[in-house]
């Protein structure tokens, strides 16, 4: 299970902001920490609909876990990705993120279910 802190991590990978070291600085980043549980709630109520979920908790915290499944989690990396970049007016990543977002989202669609004729109309 993701919590939103290894979303934002991921997210952060992909805008450039880790050190040298290739680690994360809180306090580099603090802007983003932020925002994220704003942004990342937005992302998983988009998603709840996707995956037929009926309620979603609200993120408030980058370390509580994010109720949409594993196989659709790494949308909401590129999700987040994508209003940072925006946010440091970066039109070019934040175009590849949002359609990278959208192929990951339309990846795993709903599960079909089984349609019951109940006025006898497939025989």
């Amino acid at each position: 299970m993701y919590t939103g802190r290894q979303i934002f991590n991921q997210a952060i990978a992909i805008i450039d902001e880790l050190t040298d070291t290739g680690i994360i600085n809180d306090s580099q980043v603090k802007e983003y920490l932020h925002r994220a549980p704003y942004i990342l709630d937005l992302w998983q109520k988009e998603m709840s609909r996707v995956e037929g979920l009926s309620f979603v908790d609200d993120i408030e915290d980058l370390d509580q876990p994010v109720m949409i499944s594993d196989k659709n989690c790494p949308s909401g990396v590129y999700y987040l990705a994508r209003y940072f970049a925006l946010s440091d007016m970066n039109t070019d990543l934040a175009r590849i993120c949002e359609q990278k977002f959208q192929a990951l989202k339309n990846e795993n669609p709903l599960p079909a279910t089984d349609i019951t004729d109940v006025y006898g109309v497939s025989r």
